[in-house]
C-alpha cells in the first residue's frame, strides 16, 4: 500500500514473480468489477459513481481478491485511497503482510502532476491538497503496516532489493 505512484504495482508485481505467485493490482480488479465496463478506467469508475458507489465498488474489489488469496497466496497492490476504506480494509486476510511503500510527499506530488490532475486533488490548489492528503493517508498507512519500507526516490532495482530486505527482516509473522 502506499500513495499513488509509489510503485505499489510496479514492485508488487516483481515481488509476486519472484516468489512465483499470482499479482492482483487492486485498480485493475476494480475495472474488471466495474459494473461490466470494462473499458472505463478507475478515473472514468470515480467519475461515473462518485466518491461514494467507488467505495462500495472497492470495498467488492478487495472482498473478491481476498476470497482469490484464500485460495492461492498473491500478492495484492492497493489503490492509493484504499486506506480510507474500513470497509475494503476489513475484508483483507487477517494474515496478510501489510507493506506500506513510503515516499517522500515531493517526489510523490511531481510523479503524480506529469499524469494530469487527478480527481482526489482540488483544482484551485492542487499541491496544498495533496499535501494534507499525505499526510492523513502516510498516517493510516504507517498505523496500519507490518512493514514500512522507505523509497527515497531510490530506481526499480533498489526499491525491489529494499523491499526484499525489509520483508526478510520483518517480524510480523511472516515467512
Amino acid at each position: 500500500m502506499g500513495i499513488k505512484h509509489s510503485g505499489k504495482s510496479s514492485l508488487g508485481s516483481r515481488l509476486a514473480g519472484e516468489c512465483g505467485v499470482r499479482f492482483h493490482d487492486l485498480d485493475r480488479v476494480i475495472e474488471e468489477h466495474g459494473q461490466g465496463r470494462r473499458w472505463l478506467s478507475v478515473r472514468e469508475i470515480y467519475r461515473t459513481l462518485g466518491r461514494e458507489g467507488f467505495v462500495k465498488l472497492e470495498a467488492e474489489a478487495v472482498s473478491a481478491s481476498a476470497e482469490a488469496m484464500r485460495e492461492n497466496p498473491a500478492v495484492l497492490a492497493l489503490g492509493g485511497g484504499t486506506i480510507e476504506n474500513t470497509e475494503a480494509m476489513s475484508a483483507l486476510p487477517k494474515d496478510a503482510v501489510r507493506v506500506y511503500l513510503e515516499e517522500d510527499r515531493e517526489i510523490l506530488f511531481r510523479r503524480i502532476i506529469r499524469g494530469g490532475l487527478p480527481p482526489f486533488l482540488d483544482p484551485a490548489d492542487p499541491e496544498g491538497s495533496f499535501h494534507r492528503l499525505y499526510e492523513k493517508r502516510s498516517k493510516l498507512y504507517r498505523e496500519a503496516a507490518d512493514v514500512v519500507v522507505r523509497m527515497e526516490g531510490c530506481g526499480p532495482d533498489k526499491a525491489f532489493r529494499k523491499l526484499v530486505k525489509a520483508l526478510e527482516e520483518g517480524d510480523y509473522g511472516g515467512e
